[in-house]
């Protein structure tokens, strides 16, 4: 009897015992649980990292307790049935899920957060890494348009274009650095410096000095020829080409066709062919020629016939003789003459060839710009105002009229000025010059 008492005491000591495990099971799950949920509510906005490997840990500690509790109370309700007592309610546990997704969706709310400002962020950066490449190219752009020394109206248009899209690409990245410094604030995170932009100011200035330069300098003389008439601008040589082995001529030029050939400058004699004669095919080549021959000759299309001005250089040392269109070598020979017969005539033609009416040598269309050596030349075909010509002193050297100058106003350099005697005969004529 005693021994069968003893054992029911030592059994209902162990379930009274689970009883209590179970119970204070369910306790320690209930706080692990209001822990695990007051960690979400105070995560905030933009919290640490550390704040929310703690939340983490206690969510996770939170459905461990649950489990643990759950696992005491069924490990006592088996004793009791076993032991054949009443089983008593252990203490109700709440359920973690609420608390453990509170953690989990705060903590995946501002992972979101961060990737979409870091995300920003790098965008941002992008489009000033675009920009600024978009700024360099307008500077590229910008120095070789006042590197040319005949940029046409395209080339601004493509140097202005450049400028355009780099001033786009600044304004885009100005919105992405906005875009990611309001994200950074919503977000409560300290707002970093993007990548820093240039600006087109240099470019934008170039091009500005180019167009100026180009509308107060850029055209000099602008005559317009056509090949219907004889129209031939004709101007001293003085000295700037004469026999000489030489010299180098630039002029822009702009047609829309040639009629058979067509002369741009010359300084030519038919009756006995000396001097040289430059112009165009109407193929498109380019032809140069000397004391009547055919010294060298372009490929076709060498020079566009788009009614747009392109510059053509010419650039005669001694038998080496040298042709650019726009700045490309378009004819190069080493057999010209050493240098030029002298009797080439005693100007140098424009737009025709003074010694020759036929109209299939007229060129038509413009020549501007004219350089000779270097030296601006002149092809204004304006005539003076005679009302406003006075000859003020005539200076008689010789008493024969041998050596006349003669000092006035209103002429223009290279004008002729003759002088006639009281019967109207023409006994002396003098060139204007500078002086």
């Amino acid at each position: 009897m005693t021994n069968a008492v003893a054992a029911e005491e030592a059994s209902d000591k162990n379930v009274a015992d689970l009883l209590a495990d179970a119970n204070q099971a369910a306790a320690d799950a209930n706080t692990a649980i209001t822990a695990a949920q007051n960690a979400a509510d105070t995560l905030g906005n933009n919290p640490s990292t550390d704040a929310m490997n703690a939340a983490q840990d206690l969510a996770t500690a939170a459905t461990d307790a649950v489990n643990a509790a759950n696992a005491a109370a069924t490990q006592y309700v088996n004793a009791a049935q076993d032991a054949g007592e009443s089983v008593e309610s252990t203490t109700a546990v709440n359920s973690a899920d609420a608390a453990v997704a509170a953690v989990t969706n705060a903590v995946a709310a501002e992972e979101a957060s961060d990737k979409n400002v870091a995300d920003l962020l790098a965008d941002a950066n992008q489009a000033a890494a675009d920009a600024n490449t978009a700024i360099t190219n307008a500077e590229t752009v910008a120095n070789d348009l006042a590197n040319n020394a005949n940029p046409t109206d395209d080339d601004i248009s493509t140097a202005n274009a450049a400028v355009t899209a780099a001033d786009t690409a600044i304004a885009n990245a100005a919105d992405a650095a906005t875009a990611y410094s309001d994200a950074a604030k919503a977000a409560g995170e300290t707002v970093e410096s993007t990548t820093t932009v240039g600006s087109t100011t240099a470019a934008a200035t170039t091009i500005s000095d180019v167009v100026s330069a180009e509308e107060t300098n850029g055209t000099v003389d602008a005559v317009t020829f056509s090949s219907s008439v004889d129209d031939v601008v004709s101007i001293s040589d003085d000295n700037l080409i004469g026999g000489q082995s030489n010299f180098t001529i630039s002029m822009d030029v702009a047609t829309t066709g040639v009629n058979d050939w067509a002369t741009l400058v010359s300084k030519w004699d038919d009756s006995n062919y000396s001097g040289f004669w430059a112009g165009l095919n109407s193929d498109g080549s380019v032809e140069y020629w000397e004391n009547g021959n055919l010294v060298a000759k372009s490929s076709e299309d060498a020079f566009a016939t788009d009614g747009k001005n392109h510059n053509l250089n010419i650039q005669k040392d001694g038998t080496d003789v040298t042709i650019t269109v726009d700045g490309n070598v378009v004819v190069k020979t080493t057999d010209a003459y050493e240098s030029l017969d002298d009797n080439g005539g005693s100007t140098i033609d424009f737009g025709a060839d003074s010694n020759d009416d036929s109209e299939k040598y007229q060129f038509d269309g413009t020549i501007e710009n004219v350089e000779i050596n270097g030296q601006v030349i002149s092809l204004d075909t304006t005539a003076p105002d005679i009302t406003k010509l006075a000859i003020t002193d005539i200076i008689d050297a010789s008493g024969d009229y041998s050596s006349v100058t003669m000092q006035g106003t209103g002429a223009e350099v290279g004008n002729t000025i003759t002088l006639y005697d009281e019967d109207n005969n023409a006994v002396a004529s003098t060139t204007v010059g500078d002086d």
